[in-house]
């Protein structure tokens, strides 16, 4: 009996322990809309608003700072790229150390990469921003000759002063294929510093994430889109202390005549990559920075020079052909398991039931035949009779533990998706996902029709063109990591779980 107690005892101590482990943790989240020329986003596991508050507020306030730093096409700022690219030709610039740093790592990149990736390619690119603003291709005289400004040694650094220098007076740095994923760096660093361990932040698609997700205890889980727009999935995986970047064609991209030209440039050519057998990249990879850089530079090469550059500076990374075929590399996480610590719950407890039921019937049987050898002795059978009835209780006891605790598992928590729709990062509308709805978002830019319908959230109508939503198509609760987003609008819809 005290065994048998014991075996118990041990049990629902386990249950317990692997219930009080579970951190007390809610889920929070923001949105950015004027940082990056994208849309960024932080969600946190914390114990409460105010936790929250605290960490949104520094995280803000960084990427705001690295947004002006890293930004070479807005504003000028005194220490940052569009200070440099102001200077082009003249004198040094003493830069703030994150600039200085991005530019470095640019440079080593740009040599690892053999110039697939060029910080200094901005006179090219230039061009090709202003032909996706006015649909007239770039003259290609103009191009050749802004081809003669791009080059890293155009770019002169200086370790001990931290300055900064273009030497051509008509040399631009344009570091797009770098900067989100050098501010998702800092950003991580910077959360490590401020203790927050519980986080999962986007910059444009950026992603990094660490710990869990409170809604569900486990690994931040996110996907990969597909980027025929059918709003599932193409991969499916939980996400932990890495970086998840992917490039493509599908999104950024104008059209003249019967051909779209999308907006990552090749440096050895000019134009926008010519393969035309891929879709789309993505870089699984510890270092935010490197995985950005990574995904430019394998969206460029052929798909055997890809994974020579992963061979030297490690990453796993996800291809999608324009076939609809997809490869992945050895070390790429495969789908998501499913296997929760309720499911544990179900068949463990009907399995310690049955182990601690062989248990009695074994030492029944055993105290029948001893009780059977002294049946002269009443008060033997008696004290059998009282072993039975205490066997009857205890039996009773683990049926309700094996029955009701697993029922109780499965009532349904009230978590149900919902779409969320934000203007300017303020939420104007929740709308449930398992009703089919609509809702027309207004702001000063004009509307957009948000729609749900069959469990997916899209928009049906935006008075503006389609090519501006940075992120668009249709999303589900199992869509992963999903988005719509209309910058001009400052307008996104996000699929969470609530009440």
């Amino acid at each position: 009996m005290k065994k048998i107690a014991a075996v118990l005892i041990l049990i629902l101590s386990l249950f317990s322990c692997s219930c009080s482990e579970q951190p007390a943790l809610r889920f929070f989240d923001a949105v950015y809309t004027d940082c990056f020329d994208t849309v960024c986003s932080l969600s946190v596991s914390a114990k409460d608003a105010q936790s929250f508050s605290e960490i949104q507020t520094k995280f803000e306030k960084e990427l705001r700072e690295l947004h002006a730093l890293f930004n070479v096409f807005g504003t000028e700022n005194e220490s940052g790229l569009s200070a440099v690219n102001a200077r082009a030709g003249k004198e040094e610039v003493i830069t703030d150390r994150r600039v200085y740093d991005l530019l470095f790592f640019a440079k080593e990149f740009s040599a690892v990469s053999k110039g697939t990736v060029d910080p200094m390619i901005g006179a090219v690119s230039l061009l090709w921003k202003e032909a996706a603003k006015s649909g007239v291709l770039p003259d290609e005289a103009a191009l050749r000759e802004a081809g003669t400004h791009i080059s890293p040694e155009l770019l002169v650094l200086d370790d001990v002063k931290k300055s900064v220098r273009i030497t051509d007076p008509d040399a631009r740095i344009d570091a797009g294929a770098i900067a989100k994923g050098y501010a998702a760096l800092l950003l991580k660093e910077k959360m490590k510093e401020w203790g927050c361990e519980n986080y999962l932040f986007s910059l444009g698609g950026n992603l990094y994430a660490s710990g869990v997700d409170a809604r569900t205890g486990e690994p931040w889980r996110t996907g990969i889109r597909d980027p025929r727009g059918e709003g599932s999935a193409v991969a499916a995986f939980s996400l932990c202390d890495a970086s998840l970047v992917t490039s493509g064609s599908y999104e950024r991209y104008f059209t003249v005549g019967d051909k779209s030209y999308h907006h990552i440039i090749d440096p050895s050519t000019l134009y926008p990559s010519a393969r035309t057998d891929c879709v789309s990249v993505s870089v699984l990879h510890s270092d935010p920075a490197l995985a950005d850089a990574l995904s430019t530079a394998l969206f460029i090469l052929p798909e055997k020079e890809g994974k020579e550059l992963l061979s030297v500076t490690g990453g796993e990374a996800f291809y999608i052909f324009s076939s609809g075929e997809t490869r992945r590399t050895d070390g790429f996480p495969r789908e998501a398991s499913s296997f929760s610590a309720d499911l544990v719950v179900l068949i463990a407890l009907p399995a310690a039931f049955a182990v601690v039921v062989v248990l009695l019937l074994i030492r029944r049987k055993k105290e029948k035949g001893e009780s059977e050898e002294t049946e002269q002795t009443k008060e033997r059978a008696r004290a059998f009779e009282g072993f039975r009835r205490r066997d009857a209780l205890l039996l009773s006891f683990l049926c309700v533990c094996a029955l009701l605790l697993p029922l109780l598992l499965l009532i349904p928590k009230g978590e149900n998706a919902r779409a969320v729709v934000r203007i300017n990062g303020t939420v104007v509308c929740t709308l449930d996902l398992d009703k089919n709805a609509e809702y027309l978002a207004q702001s000063s830019a004009g509307s957009n029709l948000i729609v749900v319908k069959d469990g997916k959230a899209y928009v049906a109508d935006a008075d503006c063109p389609g090519k501006d939503c940075v992120r668009c198509g249709a999303i589900d609760d199992r869509s992963g990591f999903a988005l719509i987003a209309c910058l001009p609008h400052r307008l996104t819809v996000t699929i969470e779980e609530g009440g």
